[in-house]
């Protein structure tokens, strides 16, 4: 690897420092960090000893050429998901947005750019491990929630157990949606390609799907009769928006599980749009994909405040 990089920051391991570890000795060039910040840096870049990158476990020697190089951005091929980016942050959780087409968590022999992936990157400074506490299904795009820290993944579970996170999602869904609804139906997620919808009510509120009709919408090239709506959630189980809605005869559009065969560019019109709870509260418009967007804030469909 070349090391004729001048604006890199370097430094000369001195002889007090001599035997220490790698990840000991950064503090060298990072001196406002702490260690688990330090080994977190080992995985968004390159630590040079003398020009040659070197683990954290490695011991310097007085003398040693220390220098911090940040890892290439892996190659995007055009046409691919836009980036991930950070909505908004507090010390103890962050919203982060997804785009439609990436995994949420890592899948074992998948791909590497999966939001879970790329969150050491996106918060090289934590102090405490960013850990995801919330899902969206691959093609589903909007907000994914991380907690920093075991202590603060675990709040955030009992604050969903209590009724105190609440997410709303907007969907277009076939057919004309006029009145809410409020879809019970117990789900079955056993291990499956799709969830099977029960024919029979779930005793747990928090599990149910909450429906709000916002208005008819059309769709690009599209003659069918299109709504969109504000589904509610607390507790998501998978598919759960997807699934609730099809049972009831409003599949979401773009979803090639639980409605009719989408067009090849058709993306799936399901967007996690607004979260409450503790600290954030977080707004996050659909993607560009949903190219009617602007049109239907203007004629008053959306209810929630635009994001800034």
């Amino acid at each position: 690897m070349p090391t004729d990089q001048p604006d890199m920051p370097t430094t000369i391991v001195p002889p007090d420092m001599h035997g220490q570890r790698l990840d000991a000795a950064l503090a060298l060039l990072l001196p406002d960090t702490g260690m688990r910040q330090r080994r977190r840096c080992f995985e968004t870049h390159e630590i040079l000893v003398n020009g040659i990158p070197r683990p954290k476990g490695f011991c310097v020697a007085h003398g040693d050429e220390l220098r911090l190089v940040p890892r290439p951005a892996p190659d995007r091929p055009s046409g691919t998901t836009p980036p991930v980016s950070i909505l908004c942050a507090t010390p103890h959780f962050a919203a982060v947005y997804k785009p439609g087409g990436m995994h949420t968590a890592h899948i074992a022999g998948g791909p590497d750019d999966s939001l879970e992936m790329l969150l050491p990157s996106l918060f090289p400074q934590a102090e405490d491990t960013p850990i995801l506490v919330n899902r969206l299904d691959r093609l589903t795009s909007g907000m994914v929630i991380v907690a920093f820290g075991q202590e603060q993944a675990d709040l955030f579970r009992q604050l969903e157990d209590s009724g105190g996170v609440e997410k709303l999602y907007l969907a277009v869904v076939h057919g004309k949606l006029a009145t809410p609804c409020n879809l019970d139906n117990v789900l079955d997620t056993a291990k499956r390609k799709t969830t099977r919808v029960l024919d029979m009510p779930n005793g747990d509120a928090l599990r149910h799907t909450a429906i709000l009709p916002l208005g008819g919408v059309s769709l690009p090239d599209r003659a069918d009769s299109f709504t969109l709506v504000l589904a509610s959630i607390h507790k998501g189980a998978r598919h759960q928006i997807r699934a609730h809605l099809s049972h009831a005869g409003f599949p979401i559009a773009g979803d090639p599980l639980y409605g009719p065969e989408p067009a090849p560019d058709m993306p799936l019109f399901l967007h996690h749009y607004h979260i409450e709870f503790a600290d954030i509260t977080a707004t996050c418009p659909p993607p560009p994909s949903w190219t009617e967007w602007d049109a239907w804030q203007r004629e008053g469909l959306v209810l929630l405040p635009r994001q800034a």
